[in-house]
């Protein structure tokens, strides 16, 4: 022993052997070798023909377990993998698939749980719906909102064609509340079935829409008074008895400034041909137009009809 230790490459070669042994005692101690199991891991679909389609994936997630040293396997997450399922020579019907796993350097895989799903692949079907949208909320006071439109008014559904086939309408929604202005949005679409639930697993062509909803002030109020009608005569040897009065006499409207024929408000004709009795109606303005009424737009019209005086040959008519 003694002569072997003075041979200095034989010392150099035994203190190498000895460092790297140490090196490796102490890197297991720090970093030792450990195994994990990360779950629900998503499956992708790759390789299926653009005319197919997979509706349902059994089960759609994977559990992967690995092993590696300890400051890496403690830090991975389900986004450091990737799970997929090769359907290049898929046909429509049941499918079951081999899952492969791509996974970080430095892991060894030990399992795939489960090794195999299995996929239901439909063909893809088309349909063109129309874009329904709902407007929610009010302008502030004083405004008015105009008639929305939309960047396209259709859209196409493709998909798996029992998934198409459940898809009722496209469905989007803008809110307009405390407006002062123009509402101007790009909105989401949403493909929904007859009970209003959301389908998943369609695409949907644009799978958004630009929406305009007009919004501007309104009109200044104003106050006219009302103008009775009345058509026809009274039966013979009756009369209109006194002046026709309206309930209310005067209707509160909104008109843009300078909107010509301002004035009295005359109601729809009042008749009165053969009326042997005072007359009571309920009949609409008739407003100029654009003239807004604020409220209804009718009145209740009384037309006095009485019997002519003995000896007034006269008979009266209408006004």
């Amino acid at each position: 022993m003694e002569r072997f230790l003075r041979n200095d490459n034989r010392v150099r070669v035994l203190s190498l052997v000895l460092g790297i042994v140490l090196w490796f005692y102490v890197s297991s101690e720090q970093n030792p070798t450990i195994s994990r199991t990360i779950q629900e891991i998503p499956v992708e679909v790759r390789g299926l023909d653009v005319d197919l389609a997979v509706v349902n994936l059994d089960p759609a997630t994977v559990s992967v377990s690995v092993q590696g040293p300890a400051q890496v396997v403690n830090n991975l997450t389900r986004d450091d993998f990737r799970a997929s399922v090769q359907l290049t020579d898929a046909g429509p019907g049941p499918v079951v698939a081999a899952v492969r796993l791509e996974r970080p350097q430095g892991v060894q895989l030990t399992a795939v749980e489960p090794s195999h799903v299995i996929s239901l692949v439909e063909p893809v079907e088309e349909v063109t719906l129309p874009v329904e949208l709902a407007v929610s909320g009010q302008p502030a006071p004083d405004f008015r909102a105009g008639e929305p439109r939309l960047s396209s008014g259709q859209v196409v559904v493709r998909g798996a064609s029992s998934l198409v086939a459940r898809v009722e309408r496209v469905v989007t929604n803008v809110d307009i509340a405390g407006a002062r202005e123009t509402v101007s949005q790009s909105v989401v679409l949403y493909p929904v079935d007859a009970s209003g639930r959301q389908v998943n697993g369609v695409r949907l062509i644009p799978d958004r829409v630009a929406v305009t909803v007009p919004v501007e002030p309104l009109p200044p109020l104003m106050v006219l008074p009302v103008q009775v009608v009345l058509s026809g005569e009274p039966a013979p040897g009756f009369q209109v008895a006194g002046e026709p009065t309206a309930v209310p006499g005067h209707v509160v409207v909104r008109a843009p400034e300078g909107t010509p024929g301002l004035g009295p408000v005359p109601t729809e004709p009042v008749d009165i041909s053969d009326a042997r009795q005072p007359v009571e109606v309920r009949v609409a303005v008739d407003l100029p137009e654009g003239v807004e009424p604020v409220g209804a737009a009718e009145v209740l019209v009384y037309v006095p009809v009485a019997p002519v005086p003995e000896g007034d040959g006269g008979q009266g008519g209408g006004s």
